[in-house]
């Protein structure tokens, strides 16, 4: 996942546009690789992780060992649809390739909602597929299958605004990322 993930975890960092000052949140860290990009861009800051997976939680621990250490990086277990930290905690919040696994993904989308400050940014990334037609998509496991337009309704029907949408070409996938405001 560290190798295969590395180029849509880049573009999300980059679209999430963090500052310095910022403290940022990803959902489903998976093996921590944008943990350690986002800790990159972060000075005064912190980031925090939050993923359902103690596998996941040992293998970003071991890659982050030293960030977690000093205090500017903390691991959290706990599930995407009710997210273990206080309501407008963070100026940023990102999520890579999860909503594969959300029942019911409005949930998860008010959750980010609810731990973004006023004014602050998400991204929501995952692989999509291209149908003949041109349109986009993404099937959960779950069966269930969203068109990009309808990933955006939702992030706007949970409170998220100014939602654009960005489809980048990468070598082996096409990433969907959704960019919206708290």
């Amino acid at each position: 996942m560290a190798v295969s993930n590395r180029a849509i975890n880049a573009v999300t960092v980059d679209l999430l546009e963090v500052q310095p000052q910022h403290r940022v949140v990803e959902i489903g860290y998976g093996p921590g690789t944008a943990l350690a990009l986002l800790c990159e861009r972060v000075g005064e800051g912190f980031v925090a992780g939050v993923d359902p997976s103690a596998v996941m939680a040992r293998q970003a621990y071991r890659r982050n060992r030293a960030l977690v250490r000093h205090g500017r990086l903390r691991l959290t277990l706990g599930s995407s649809d009710r997210l273990p930290f206080p309501a407008g905690q963070f100026d940023r919040v990102c999520t890579v390739n999860t909503i594969y696994f959300w029942p019911t993904p409005e949930a998860d989308l008010a959750e980010i909602h609810r731990v973004l400050k006023p004014g602050g940014q998400a991204v929501v990334t995952f692989r999509g597929t291209r149908h003949p037609v041109g349109t986009l998509s993404v099937r959960n496991v779950y069966g269930a299958q969203y068109s990009m337009e309808q990933v955006a309704a939702m992030l706007t029907a949970v409170g998220l605004h100014e939602v654009r949408t960005e489809v980048r070409k990468l070598r082996f996938m096409t990433a969907l990322c959704l960019v919206a405001r708290g």
